[in-house]
């Protein structure tokens, strides 16, 4: 019982904040993690610890909704999900590990994506500079050693090996 309560509770809480805090989001890239919290549910330690950015603690969602007994998910439109895992039936079951596969799909094809824009965006940004170092008197045995040049071919080849591994 005690397990249901928290699950409604969260489930409450998360659609009711869900979309309100999408802009607070974005403002956390680039914060600085105050600390870290080990989290405790029915006296099992969480495997992640939880983090406050800015006096807001964070909870890790797949442990924590693991925890109470939720099955965790990305949906294809790449949302978190949580479903009530204990007591499905088997088809349940069966349609929470579709969605899950599904999701884990989606994430994957997005991350892809965005990795080839990056690699795309790098390489467009790299060819302005090459251009403008050229027609600014730029002497060519210098341009491989270059700051821009180094910093973007490493960035190509960083993006180039995480979409290797994605693939």
């Amino acid at each position: 019982m005690k397990k249901f309560v928290m699950g409604l509770i969260i489930g409450v809480v998360i659609t009711a904040t869900g979309t309100a805090f999408a802009d607070d989001i974005a403002a956390l890239v680039g914060k600085t993690i105050q600390g870290q919290f080990p989290v405790t549910v029915d006296g099992e330690k969480l495997e992640m610890p939880a983090i406050v950015v800015d006096g807001t603690s964070f909870l890790p969602v797949r442990s924590f909704g693991e925890s109470v007994g939720y099955a965790v998910y990305f949906d294809t439109e790449g949302a978190i999900r949580l479903e009530k895992a204990a007591g499905l039936t088997v088809t349940q079951q069966a349609v929470v590990e579709d969605k899950l596969l599904q999701g884990n799909l989606a994430l994957k094809q997005w991350k892809v994506e965005e990795l080839q824009k990056k690699i795309a965006e790098t390489e467009r940004k790299l060819a302005e500079f090459k251009k403008f170092y050229d027609e600014n008197g730029g002497d060519p045995t210098q341009w491989e050693s270059s700051k821009s040049y180094v910093y973007s071919t490493t960035e190509i080849a960083k993006a180039r090996a995480e979409l290797q591994e994605l693939q």
